[in-house]
């Protein structure tokens, strides 16, 4: 999965500007850690929900940087900010609320 990974990135790592290198990582890298680590026998759980969270919040800031550039409507970026600064519900994606800003950051519970 890493080659693959960085095989995928190579053409943003040669060609984007700064900014947009930081962006692309910081959207796909904890995720791509997240699902190695969840297939790893060996796996605890005990970072899963903060490489979760990492993914989720690195992809909403560069989704909603990507529309606004583009001209369209976006998630406040302040609201994705704050993700991981306090305690939020579960809830479903971003899309199905009237405000983004209530949705979470954290995947449905195990148990």
């Amino acid at each position: 999965m890493r080659s693959e990974t960085q095989h995928a990135l190579g053409a943003v790592a040669l060609h984007a500007p700064e900014p947009i290198r930081e962006l692309v990582s910081e959207a796909v890298l904890p995720r791509m850690r997240l699902a190695t680590r969840l297939m790893d026998p060996e796996n605890t759980g005990a970072d899963d929900r903060v490489l979760w969270t990492a993914g989720q919040r690195g992809y909403r800031l560069l989704r909603a940087k990507m529309r606004l550039d583009l001209g369209f409507d976006a998630e406040p970026l302040a609201a994705i900010e704050a993700i991981g600064a306090q305690p939020t519900g579960v809830s479903g994606s971003s899309d199905s609320t009237s405000d983004p800003a209530d949705t979470t950051s954290l995947p449905p519970p195990t148990s």
